[in-house]
């Protein structure tokens, strides 16, 4: 019975290792790798979903050209991915969202401006 409680304790603790511990380790491991393996000139997208392209790295921080002209400040760590085709295309139906010097724009209907004062009694 000696071996049986020793395993009790032993088991959970063994599983618990095996499917929270180790996992979370492997995956520290890759980002680190991801981390190591970027480089100026490289797509990136960071853990805030921004896509952008690496113009400088340091030791703590990395800089993203993110639009021409637009360059951000990100902590290293935020690189969640490397993107691998590069550029990230716009969809096509994104340049037909732009208005033209000919488009015309609806006028706004007027807007009643008095707030509605009725008092609730039932409260």
């Amino acid at each position: 019975m000696d071996i049986f409680s020793i395993l009790i304790f032993v088991l959970p603790l063994a599983l618990l290792w095996f499917f929270l511990v180790l996992p979370q380790q492997r995956r520290q491991k890759e980002h680190r790798a991801l981390l190591s393996g970027i480089e100026p000139g490289d797509e990136v997208m960071t853990t805030a979903g921004l896509y952008g392209r690496v113009v400088e790295l340091s030791d703590d921080n990395m800089y993203l050209q993110v639009a021409p002209g637009v360059e951000l400040k990100f902590a290293r760590g935020a690189i969640a991915r490397k993107v691998a085709g590069g550029q990230v295309e716009p969809d096509e139906d994104d340049e037909d969202d732009e208005l033209d010097d000919d488009d015309e724009v609806g006028e706004l209907d007027e807007v009643d401006e008095t707030p509605d004062t009725k008092e609730n009694d039932d409260r």
